[in-house]
């Protein structure tokens, strides 16, 4: 019997035969908790450097050491109405909106005009439709618009804030008839050194007495150097 020829053995003068036993022999030895490991601690840096890149920029907590100023978060809303002038009365306008324009109360002013009556100068404010004279909120956020123009005016004026107010009238029959009017609801003459202020609670009498009474409470604590009247619409003249 003829014997077998025996098995061929690679040459190992060829370099890629030579590299692909070694190759395999280091990298397919290793166990598999420690490729298990290695993903694990992989992905965990590559999570750790996105959320502190995120918390960098979203402005999140600082980690201990971080010097860096939080960002400040703005929600100061803007109101400007008036204009520069070369009016005295208009300018004054201008000024105490630009420097108090943040108070919710600029947001509540209608259509202004203003006068020279030789003894005060006048400023007349009508108030958006959607003013609630018998609203606290309200009337707090105008009585600081007015203050806030007095208190930067350099001579005497008058102030004067006006309202459409119901009315009530007791007719011949014994019914009653309603309409609204024109009224000054918050008036203030004088200048930066002194002034008088006045703000009038509407209302019909008796019926929302305990409401007029209470709100003139409120605003009366609020502004204790306020003359603040309850005035009961039904007496109103024409």
């Amino acid at each position: 019997m003829s014997e077998l020829p025996p098995p061929e053995v690679p040459s190992t003068t060829d370099p890629k035969a030579a590299q692909a036993p070694w190759y395999r022999r280091r990298f397919l030895k290793a166990p598999v908790w420690l490729w298990i490991s290695a993903v694990i601690v992989v992905a965990g840096v590559a999570s750790s450097g996105d959320e502190e890149t995120s918390s960098i920029q979203d402005g999140g907590p600082l980690a201990a050491g971080d010097t860096r100023e939080p960002e400040a978060v703005t929600t100061t809303t803007i109101y400007y109405r008036y204009e520069p002038s070369d009016d005295p009365i208009e300018n004054l306008l201008w000024i105490a909106n630009s420097e108090t324009y943040s108070l919710p109360g600029w947001a509540l002013l209608g259509r202004t005009s203003t006068d020279d009556d030789m003894v005060f100068d006048d400023i007349r404010i009508n108030v958006a439709d959607d003013v609630d004279y018998k609203s606290r909120d309200d009337a707090q956020a105008l009585i600081d618009v007015a203050l806030a123009i007095i208190e930067r005016s350099m001579s005497p004026v008058q102030i004067d804030i006006r309202v459409e107010v119901e009315h009530s009238e007791m007719q011949p029959d014994g019914s009653i008839e309603y309409d609204t009017r024109r009224r000054e609801w918050i008036e203030v003459t004088g200048d930066k050194d002194g002034y008088s202020f006045t703000v009038d609670v509407y209302g019909f009498e008796p019926e929302e007495t305990a409401r007029m009474q209470s709100l003139k409470s409120e605003l009366q604590t609020i502004y204790p150097e306020l003359l603040v009247k309850a005035t009961d619409t039904s007496t109103f003249d024409d």
